[in-house]
């Protein structure tokens, strides 16, 4: 779907296939409707092994292998909506970026919260999410309690 500029649904929706049905097999033949400017991408993804990270999620992961999470479970044999993962978890990635070129590592950084100071702040100006914020820290899911002095901690580069 990604080489032809559209979403996996479309192509369902025009192949009459079932919603979330991803079953494909060699010499399938399958209708696409795409922009004739659209060309074939020859480039075959590689097989890569990443290490998760501290502060890694699944969703993390796919957005900076542009692909998806389901993807990763898929190849993972993970089941589907199972997002658990852990620092030094090996997961299998089919992408065409080689995974031990990547220098994006986070580094775990301590942030001193000031007066004035909200989550949604913080995010931006770490250029993350106040959910991961949260969830490296063990907040509550959807609160955005904070205090002056307080220390969270963020992974970010």
């Amino acid at each position: 779907a990604e080489d032809y500029n559209t979403r996996a649904s479309e192509i369902r929706k025009w192949n009459k296939m079932k919603p979330n049905d991803s079953t494909i097999y060699p010499g399938k033949k399958l209708i696409l409707f795409v922009d004739k400017n659209v060309s074939e991408s020859t480039d075959t993804p590689k097989k890569n092994v990443y290490i998760v990270k501290k502060g890694d999620t699944l969703g993390q992961i796919a957005e900076d292998y542009n692909t998806r999470a389901s993807e990763i479970r898929k190849w993972n044999k993970m089941k589907p909506n199972d997002s658990t993962i852990y620092p030094g978890k090996k997961l299998i990635l089919f992408v065409d970026k080689n995974v031990s070129e990547s220098t994006d590592t986070p580094k775990k950084n301590v942030y001193i919260v000031k007066k004035g100071d909200t989550l949604g702040q913080i995010a931006e100006d770490y250029n993350t999410r106040a959910s991961e914020i949260r969830k490296w820290n063990k907040m509550k899911e959807g609160s955005f309690r904070i205090y002056p002095g307080q220390k969270l901690v963020l992974f970010v580069e």
